[in-house]
């Protein structure tokens, strides 16, 4: 016979197991594709207010390096920047933006994502990264 005790602790360990899953599951479902231009460029939309931009990122980071690019070099590989200001954005560290959605953090994202480029005065790539606003 079962005791309360017991039947407690087993309703316990399920909730748990549920409610971590729950929380954990924008970090693990995130799956990486190659990135594609033209698929970056429609930045369709996927799960939990994201892009297909946020399954692109990290081939397109670990495959080009972008320090000393032109501006229009830049542009020429995923196409032109999310339009408007960078700023008001929430991302005043950039010249130009490519937002990818909510961040990849987990089940509580509430902040946006984005690939940042900042140009020297002769239009060179000097920093880029991924931030959060």
């Amino acid at each position: 016979m079962k005791t309360p005790q017991t039947i407690f602790l087993v309703i316990v360990l399920v909730t748990t197991l549920a409610l971590g899953g729950w929380f954990f599951r924008g970090q693990i479902s995130n799956s990486q594709i190659a990135f594609d231009g033209t698929a970056w460029q429609r930045a369709d939309a996927i799960d939990r207010y994201r892009t297909v931009r946020s399954q692109m990122i990290d081939d397109l980071l670990r495959h080009f390096n972008f320090e000393g690019w032109r501006r229009q070099q830049v542009v020429e590989l995923p196409g032109e920047p999310t339009p408007g200001e960078p700023a008001n954005m929430g991302f005043g560290q950039w010249d130009i933006v490519y937002i990818m959605g909510l961040e990849r953090a987990g089940a509580y994202s509430l902040d946006q994502e984005a690939l940042g480029f900042r140009f020297d005065g002769d239009d060179r790539v000097v920093s880029y990264g991924v931030s959060v606003n």
